[in-house]
């Protein structure tokens, strides 16, 4: 018992004369816990995200017209071939545009709505690159080349009879891209710079044909071949009556004389016997405006006309 109490006083006596120091560190941030899978999303996520590689796509000015439909303008068309009015037009979800010549050679553009009328590559068709799309080429029996191609899933080909692969190939590789605002005023100035033949079909005495007068044009122009005494008629279909008519007799000397005359007897449609005199060459101008009262708006239209003896 003795040795027991001596050695509690020694072991009182050593703690007091001894000075323990502490060394305290100011809190850090509190961790919470974390699951592996916290981990290691933890640990992913402070690696460097790598940039993904730019795929170079074509581009093109964006039209205000149906989103996506690229207006294509040619820059270089083959000689002596000029815009085929009567068979050219547009609409909101596409267009279509001719050129021909006295020969019978025609290129046609068909853009989204207008080349849906046909099937894509249908047909025997080749693999062909155009305008750095994948497309197709093929070679009718005899009635000329054609291509096509998707741009922006719009679907687009050129073709024309009697025409070479060369020759579409060039065709398509000189199409401009255009705003749409551009691209409505280079149509309506070929529309007005070039009259249009109308020629019925072997046996037929009537045509009709689509067209539309542009803000910035006067007037559509069509020619017609007659004969002495035949009865021809033309009609106009517009919203609200909108579109005019001005009939002209061209003479031998290749001045014209009004049949009838838009600004001084507005009207829709005309009748009448063709002039019997020698002085007529037969030939007739057919001009389609817009009427005096109306608005000079853009105006899609109907033209029909009847020759019967």
């Amino acid at each position: 018992m003795h040795k027991s109490a001596l050695s509690l006083v020694l072991f009182a006596l050593l703690f007091a004369g001894c000075t323990i120091q502490v060394t305290t560190f100011p809190p850090g941030p509190t961790v919470p816990a974390s699951s592996p899978v916290d981990i290691l999303a933890t640990q992913v996520s402070l690696q460097p995200t790598p940039t993904p590689p730019v795929i170079y796509q074509p581009t093109a000015s964006s039209p205000t017209g149906t989103s996506g439909l690229i207006y294509f303008w040619p820059t270089l068309i083959p000689p002596e071939m000029k815009f085929n009015n009567a068979r050219s037009s547009y609409g909101d979800g596409g267009y279509i545009m001719e050129f021909t010549n006295s020969l019978g050679t025609d290129i046609v553009l068909r853009a989204g709505t207008e080349a849906d009328r046909y099937i894509y590559c249908d047909g025997q068709t080749s693999p062909y690159q155009i305008r750095g799309m994948e497309g197709c080429s093929s070679m009718g029996t005899g009635a000329g080349a054609s291509l096509e191609w998707k741009e922006n899933g719009v679907h687009y080909s050129v073709g024309g009879i009697g025409n070479s692969l060369e020759a579409v190939v060039q065709f398509a590789s000189n199409l401009a891209v255009l705003d749409y605002e551009g691209w409505q005023q280079k149509f309506a100035e070929a529309a007005a710079s070039t009259p249009t033949r109308i020629e019925f079909d072997a046996g037929a005495t009537s045509t009709t044909l689509e067209g539309r007068l542009a803000t910035s044009v006067d007037s559509n122009t069509y020619l017609l071949q007659g004969r002495a005494g035949q009865t021809m008629t033309v009609t106009t279909s517009s919203a609200n009556n909108s579109a005019c008519l001005t009939i002209a007799a061209q003479l031998t000397d290749g001045s014209y004389i009004p049949l009838v005359n838009s600004n001084s007897h507005p009207t829709t449609t005309w009748s009448d016997v063709l002039p019997t005199g020698t002085e007529y060459s037969q030939d007739y101008s057919i001009s389609v405006s817009s009427c005096p009262d109306k608005p000079a708006t853009d105006i899609p239209y109907t033209l029909f006309v009847n020759v019967v003896e």
